[in-house]
């Protein structure tokens, strides 16, 4: 059975998600990272980046046993595992990696920067700092409201892994800041085409 350590951040909801939508038997440890569980030896042991989340699968390639870190690089391995989630033709795969990305490595760091800087800033020029991050991240949702007018999914017409990449990230943001994710009617809708999905409404839970 495959066992996921993570605690319930964009990056731990997203490979949470991604079990629960597989449909794989899995165990779940939850991390505490407040009291830094996650800098503990033990943990240390399966990621010396002492990052959650952590993947182990019992029967990774080849029958051997594999231990993964990055929600993104186990989002794509879950898929290529199980074949799901995935374009199946190499055209649509070349057109999904660039959407991947933007939801992996634009917007998620754009909110992640927000959240740092209102934890961990301080002196006057948090304000100025907190803003450029929220406009770049207003920006690139203002383009995916714009994406979800023609369509249903982050791809298309399929849901795929840029969905589970994209909507803890949205949500979480949603929660916090609600003021620079309003007027985005087309993400609205998608938000609620995926809460309605059960392995989404599971995935979004750790308690």
């Amino acid at each position: 059975m495959i066992e996921l350590y993570a605690a319930p951040t964009t990056n731990g909801l997203r490979t949470k998600i991604m079990l629960e939508e597989c449909g794989a038997p899995f165990t779940l440890r939850v991390i505490d990272i407040g009291r830094s569980e996650n800098k503990e030896d033990w943990f240390l042991e399966l990621n010396p980046d002492g990052l959650v989340p952590v993947m182990i699968d019992p029967r990774g390639p080849g029958g051997e046993p594999v231990t993964m870190s990055q929600s993104m690089a186990i989002l794509i391995y879950l898929a290529e595992k199980f074949g799901m989630f995935l374009p199946a033709q190499a055209r649509q795969r070349a057109e999904f990696w660039p959407i991947l990305m933007n939801a992996a490595t634009d917007v998620a760091p754009a909110v992640v920067s927000i959240f740092l800087i209102q934890r961990r800033a301080e002196g006057s020029e948090i304000d100025s700092a907190q803003n450029v991050f929220e406009h770049r991240f207003r920006d690139f949702m203002k383009i995916w409201d714009r994406r979800f007018s023609d369509k249903k999914w982050c791809a298309g017409d399929d849901v795929t892994i840029a969905d589970f990449a994209l909507y803890p990230v949205f949500t979480r943001c949603r929660d916090v800041i609600p003021s620079i994710t309003r007027d985005l009617p087309n993400v609205d809708r998608w938000c609620a085409d995926m809460a309605a999905r059960p392995g989404v409404s599971k995935g979004m839970k750790f308690d």
